[in-house]
């Protein structure tokens, strides 16, 4: 199967050389960051939104390798797209200003869906089972996300997830770990904290765990802690565990699994398509009772039409939010247009005349 990448990209190669205030045309903020604000821009060939993150390369105390390394390695990613990672489409320079152009999520970040109210536990496993795939492929090219919490998890217009900011992501070679503290505290693996130890991509399902967590009470453990402290709280305590709620059990003991102290004792190095080593049957549940079909689902489809006003209202509103996740929901069982009386079959096979191979009529 052909790589997808990015069209606009693609389209400006072929092109030549062209201003990048021809190309796109900068709306308004939509957030900032650390390194300058992101944009919502309008690609002037094909309409396509995108995101525009506009850094300003003159202040001299910025350090931009976080940046380069982001922009360094989304170019490599050629199936982003396909596997729900942030789509990139292309670095331009602009006077003294970088553009980097991204794929657009309206619906914004996972975190701040979080405003709104709790998200149900059956749209939380469908949030981790989609970053579950994100981080599958991630760990297959043997990139290492080192950042994934639910600010860095985004919702786009059409209800999907995607898995953004590589700005601390790295690469391991062959059978190889890493050593730097990097991440953000809170949702960082004790084995990333400690001093001296080696950790590789199971670092990265602790942080899924984490989020989870995060998603399912509304913050991560020690949050409103100073940094520090949570730091050297987290490889000393016991691993956090949801207690009380009216979570299922495939929930409890899918967070257990990913969160603990010994990454080789239980935690997978991919839960996602395969889920066997999960402690137990209720915790596998979770995760193959929204599994990703594998052949397109008719079903999946009408509820993109079914729902169009979940799908179109969700620019910027957490509320609304909620409803474009509805429209992927893998749990709802019919729609409108499945309860609709079905047509009688003409030709043969009405009549009785079945092929042999289908067996005798009524069986």
């Amino acid at each position: 199967m052909a790589a997808i990448g990015s069209a606009i990209l693609a389209a400006h190669r072929a092109k030549g050389n062209q201003d990048v205030a021809q190309l796109f045309t900068r709306k308004e903020l939509v957030g900032k960051g650390a390194y300058g604000g992101v944009y919502k821009g309008i690609h002037n060939d094909t309409g396509t939104v995108v995101a525009l993150k506009v850094i300003d390369l003159d202040t001299p105390d910025d350090d931009i390798s976080e940046i380069q390394r982001e922009v360094a390695l989304l170019s490599e990613l050629r199936d982003a797209a396909r596997y729900n990672i942030t789509l990139y489409h292309g670095s331009y320079l602009h006077g003294h200003e970088l553009w980097i152009a991204m794929d657009f999520a309206s619906g914004g970040s996972i975190r701040t869906l979080m405003k709104s109210g709790p998200i149900e536990e059956k749209y939380a496993a469908l949030i981790i089972r989609e970053v579950l795939v994100a981080l599958s492929f991630l760990h297959r090219q043997g990139i290492i996300h080192r950042d994934v919490k639910a600010a860095n998890v985004l919702l786009t217009q059409t209800g999907k997830i995607l898995l953004c900011d590589f700005g601390v992501a790295a690469h391991l070679q062959t059978n190889s770990k890493r050593s730097t503290f990097t991440g953000t505290p809170l949702w960082m693996a004790p084995e990333v904290i400690t001093d001296g130890k080696l950790y590789d991509t199971q670092a990265d399902v602790w942080s899924l765990g984490i989020t989870l967590y995060e998603i399912a009470t509304g913050n991560p453990p020690h949050f409103g802690m100073e940094p520090l402290r949570a730091c050297a709280l987290i490889p000393t305590m016991a691993p956090p565990r949801l207690e009380g709620g009216s979570w299922s059990n495939g929930m409890r003991e899918f967070l257990a699994s990913c969160l603990e102290i010994d990454p080789s004792e239980v935690r997978p190095l991919s839960l996602w398509p395969s889920s066997s080593r999960l402690a137990s049957p209720a915790a596998r549940q979770l995760l193959t009772a929204c599994r990703r079909p594998a052949a397109p689902d008719r079903r999946r489809a009408v509820q993109d039409q079914v729902d169009p006003l979940g799908v179109q209202a969700v620019d910027g509103h957490p509320a609304r939010a909620h409803r474009a996740l509805r429209v992927v929901d893998p749990v709802r069982r019919s729609t409108a247009l499945d309860r609709r009386p079905r047509r009688r079959r003409r030709g043969p096979a009405a009549r009785g005349h079945v092929r042999a191979r289908r067996g005798p009529v009524g069986l």
